[in-house]
């Protein structure tokens, strides 16, 4: 049973730009992305916003970068990926994303979106 599972309901921060990995039958696409998801409101009443780093591969990036854009509603599926890397100054940077498996499209003023489809 697998333990790492996020869903986050949220709003798309801007539009999916799709990039390139891998050769021949290893190639595929993936995307980064930051959905903002409310997270209730302050003392003074004000709202409070956290901004999640996402990330995903082939399929689901495709439908996205397709059919969602700036400020649409999307309830997504994941797990939480730990990420490190080095800087040209050999410092080690650590990261969390949250990699997306699923996508639910939500009904959005802003669009003809479909009113509701399941990726």
């Amino acid at each position: 049973m697998k333990a790492n599972k996020v869903m986050l309901l949220g709003r798309m921060v801007k539009d999916v730009e799709l990039n390139n990995y891998g050769k021949g039958k290893n190639a595929g696409v993936w995307c980064n992305f930051s959905l903002a998801v409310n997270d209730g409101t302050d003392s003074e009443g004000e709202a409070k916003v956290q901004f999640i780093n996402c990330k995903a591969f082939n399929k689901t990036a495709e439908l996205l970068e397709q059919y969602v854009k700036k400020g649409n509603l999307v309830l997504t599926f994941g797990r939480i990926v730990n990420e490190k890397w080095e800087d040209e100054k050999k410092v080690a940077h650590w990261s969390q994303t949250v990699v997306i498996d699923e996508v639910q499209l939500l009904p959005n003023k802003t669009e003809d979106a479909p009113k509701s489809k399941k990726y």
